[in-house]
């Protein structure tokens, strides 16, 4: 089984994909939450997945910016180049 293979499978299989990159972020957070806190350096290092659940966060919305910016500035009508 090569790559290429290996790409055509996911792609076919996208919702089983999307569903397995959500439970592993699901799981970051819960193995967050099992984390001691004792030795807590800032207030917000002991409220239990704070650092998690902000890196989630901002990945999303940065992502979504990022796709909103492409198609506004970088996107070309379709006779651009005509």
């Amino acid at each position: 089984m090569n790559l290429v293979n290996i790409l055509e499978y996911l792609r076919a299989r996208i919702e089983l994909l999307k569903k397995l990159f959500y439970g592993f972020l699901l799981l970051l957070v819960v193995f967050d939450v099992l984390l001691p806190r004792e030795h807590a350096h800032f207030f917000v290092d002991k409220i239990p997945a704070f650092w998690t659940l902000f890196t989630v966060t901002g990945c999303f919305i940065l992502a979504r910016f990022s796709k909103g910016l492409a198609h506004t500035i970088l996107g070309k009508k379709e006779d651009f180049y005509e």
